[in-house]
C-alpha cells in the first residue's frame, strides 16, 4: 500500500479502486466506491506495511507509466 496521496493519484490514473482504508470516497468513481465499501466491511483483510520506496515507485508510475519499473519496485522490495 501507498501513502494516501500516492495511493489516490495511481488509483486515478489507473483506474483501480485502493487498498487503504482511510482514501475520502468523494475522490472515487462509483465502481471505487463500491469497492472500498466492500473492503471496509470485509471479515478478512491481508493488509501489509507501506514502504517509502513503493511509494516512490507510484509517483514515478504516474509520471512515466512504466510498468516494468514499477513491477521492479515491487520484486526488489518485497513486503517483509
Amino acid at each position: 500500500m501507498a501513502s494516501k496521496a500516492g495511493q489516490a493519484t495511481f488509483n486515478k490514473l489507473n483506474g483501480s479502486s485502493p487498498m487503504r482504508l482511510d482514501i475520502d470516497v468523494a475522490d472515487l468513481d462509483p465502481v471505487g466506491r463500491s469497492t472500498l465499501e466492500d473492503l471496509r466491511s470485509a471479515k478478512i483483510r491481508m493488509l501489509t506495511r507501506s514502504k517509502a520506496v513503493w511509494d516512490a515507485g507510484l509517483e514515478a508510475f504516474a509520471k512515466t507509466r512504466d510498468k516494468a519499473a514499477l513491477l521492479r519496485v515491487y520484486r526488489e522490495n518485497p513486503p517483509r
